[in-house]
């Protein structure tokens, strides 16, 4: 995926745009992407069983927050689930308690989108959770391929619906970006780890060194500064989703952390349409307003957001799959009653 140059905002774009953030060196120095930490934890053998209970088919990946495992639930007739070992590090009792309680916090979230999340334990000194196993390949997969932006549209509109309802829950995602949106072989988007970025950065010692969960390119401004998180951090996040999926590029890249991390805290994005000329002026506009970074400039919540794309889809005529088949249905049941009747009435 390629990067583009990010034009530096001038004092007129000061005055004119927004507030923009200022990051010293000492900051950036102590905001880092998680994956490139060198926090160390332990691989789970194949056909290892943790906690008397899961047994270890294969390893399925591995991200910044743990590592991901396909495993057989034994107490459950051997059905398969997914098992995440995070980073966490197993404490005292109080924190294992607090982990279990922020863990069904996340089983309460209920919703067609959302990775269902099943139970929580410790295996050596790792904290892990289990949640369902889902057969298909993560979003950044389709990046490449030719979805028509509106089909790229209908799924972010998804995504963006499921996590407004975690709002709703008062759960922050924090670290939105497509390697956690799995795509199911039959194109529904469900999202992963919901959470997850918040409890691991309470159960590691990363906090105390000034370390920041998450991923540069799908940070916020204010998340990339340390401050206060909150829904609006993943509204931004959407943003840079939308962006990427429209445009083939991310909004700000740079040779490292520290050079990506000033990006999006200094620069001004590309303008979407001049990199894709298939992107009209309005699906620009809603793309740049959550990518504001001033986070009371975005949509004030990832439904807004929602609510904006499917009012960009109706008006461009774009009606989704399912109303698109009842209708072609409809229509065909219709000729088929129309020639009942003309061949009923010609005998």
């Amino acid at each position: 995926m390629s990067g583009h140059k990010t034009r530096k905002i001038s004092k007129n774009d000061l005055q004119q745009k927004e507030n923009v953030f200022s990051l010293s060196q000492d900051m950036i120095e102590g905001i880092l992407n998680v994956a490139n930490s060198e926090h160390s934890q332990e691989h789970v053998q194949e056909n290892e069983l943790i906690v008397n209970r899961y047994r270890i088919i294969k390893k399925l990946g591995e991200g910044g927050m743990g590592m991901v495992y396909q495993v057989k639930d034994e107490h459950l007739d051997n059905q398969i689930v997914a098992i995440k070992v995070t980073i966490a590090e197993a404490g005292d009792s109080h924190t294992n308690t607090r982990f279990s309680r922020e863990i069904e916090m996340m089983r309460q979230l209920q919703h067609p989108n959302i990775m269902k999340v099943y139970d929580a334990g410790k295996h050596h000194s790792h904290l892990f959770y289990t949640m369902e196993y889902i057969e298909g390949k993560p979003f950044y997969e389709f990046l490449w391929q030719n979805f028509t932006i509106n089909k790229g549209v209908e799924i972010i509109i998804k995504v963006a619906q499921a996590v407004h309802f975690a709002h709703e829950n008062s759960i922050v995602h924090r670290d939105l970006k497509p390697d956690n949106i799995m795509i199911t072989n039959d194109l529904r988007p469900i999202l992963m780890d919901f959470g997850i970025a918040k409890i691991v950065e309470s159960h590691t010692q990363l906090t105390k060194s000034g370390f920041v969960m998450g991923t540069p390119f799908y940070m916020s401004p204010e998340q990339a500064l340390g401050s206060e998180v909150d829904h609006l951090s993943d509204v931004y996040a959407l943003g840079v989703i939308l962006y990427e999926f429209i445009t083939g590029s991310l909004p700000f890249t740079g040779k490292s952390n520290k050079e990506t991390l000033s990006a999006v805290v200094n620069d001004l994005p590309q303008s979407p349409m001049a990199i894709n000329l298939k992107v009209d002026e309005r699906l620009n506009d809603i793309c740049l307003k959550a990518l504001s970074k001033n986070k009371k400039n975005r949509h004030v919540s990832a439904r807004e957001f929602a609510m904006e794309l499917e009012k960009y889809l109706h008006d461009n005529g774009t009606i989704n799959s399912d109303k698109r088949k009842w209708l072609l249905l409809t229509n065909v049941i219709i000729l088929i009653i129309l020639a009942l009747l003309v061949y009923y009435f010609t005998l």
